[in-house]
């Protein structure tokens, strides 16, 4: 017991040099909460899923029929459906530029198969495999365009492409 206070004491000393992070757990286990196409909460903590991109909440799509539908708003409420307020675990990989946890998360079902979100909602046709970061979802992306499901089905803007698209309308209003 007498060498425990020194240890702790020395652990937090560096942690408080290095500026290391308070112990994160590599996995979240709880209820979820549906922020967007891509983003949930696990007990409170924000979760982006890795490998995936959805369409922003504003953006909007075309039919093959050339009628307009908001694929974004499509996409939160497929989230909603696959997974909220049901039980994930959701594998922590890391964290992004905005200091979001990124995550593979499944819904749990007991007694069933999980359900992998991020594979499930670029299998709908509602998110896209995000290739800048992981190759993860591409089979799953080439079966929903093959199908022509959600998005495939007509003509959309890569979500990336919508955001940089977005700031650059938002930079030119403001004159810079």
């Amino acid at each position: 017991m007498r060498f425990i206070a020194p240890y702790l004491a020395a652990c937090a000393a560096l942690a408080a040099i290095s500026g290391a992070q308070a112990f994160e757990p590599p996995v979240i286990y709880g209820t979820v909460g549906v922020i967007d196409g891509d983003t949930i909460a696990v007990n409170g903590l924000k979760v982006r899923l890795d490998g995936i991109d959805a369409p922003e909440g504003g953006q909007t799509c075309k039919t093959i029929s050339g009628q307009t539908w908001s694929c974004g708003l499509a996409a939160t409420e497929a989230m909603v459906l696959i997974a909220g307020k049901k039980l994930a675990m959701c594998d922590v990989t890391g964290r992004d530029r905005y200091r979001r946890r990124i995550g593979i998360c499944r819904v749990i079902r007991p007694g069933e198969m999980s359900i992998e979100i991020g594979g499930e909602m670029v299998e709908r046709g509602l998110a896209v495999a995000y290739r800048k970061y992981s190759l993860r979802y591409v089979p799953n992306e080439l079966r929903a365009k093959a199908f022509n499901r959600g998005m495939w089905a007509g003509e959309f803007q890569m979500p990336w492409d919508y955001r940089k698209a977005k700031k650059a309308q938002i930079r030119a209003r403001r004159g810079m």
